[in-house]
């Protein structure tokens, strides 16, 4: 990870990748590409921390409480589980979607993880250092 970052990756891809892929240490393992129920890879998916799986549109009523997440969130999670940080040549993603992918990981660690980390805000604040840093 550290190479990538020396090389000028993404800093918050970098560790979303990083985030996602650890989680199979701590025993949980995301399904990304399938619904829980009917097994089918027909998208659009939501996700559920109730069933921890995605659901397609026809199950989306099992889960009153499911995430509405945005399709892309799912996918690029889907991306963030399988890649090698050896084989990553490039990524660009907006804003926009980083912050919905942030979130989403957010809610992974609290519902399944469990890890609150008091430095959990000042670790979230480094993305902004380095436009401060560049300064």
């Amino acid at each position: 990870c550290m190479d990538l970052l020396d090389q000028g990756f993404d800093k918050e891809i970098i560790t979303n990748i990083f985030e996602i892929q650890v989680l199979s240490r701590f025993g949980v393992a995301l399904n990304c590409t399938e619904c829980a129920f009917c097994h089918s890879k027909q998208g659009p998916f939501d996700y559920s921390y109730k069933f921890n799986a995605c659901l397609c549109k026809n199950h989306f009523d099992e889960d009153m409480r499911r995430l509405h997440l945005d399709p892309n969130v799912l996918y690029l999670v889907h991306l963030f589980q399988e890649i090698s940080l050896d084989q990553l040549e490039k990524i660009s993603v907006k804003k926009e979607m980083k912050e919905k992918i942030r979130l989403f990981i957010d809610g992974i660690y609290d519902e399944y993880v469990g890890i609150h980390l008091k430095s959990k805000k000042f670790l979230d604040g480094m993305k902004d250092w380095a436009d401060i840093m560049k300064e």
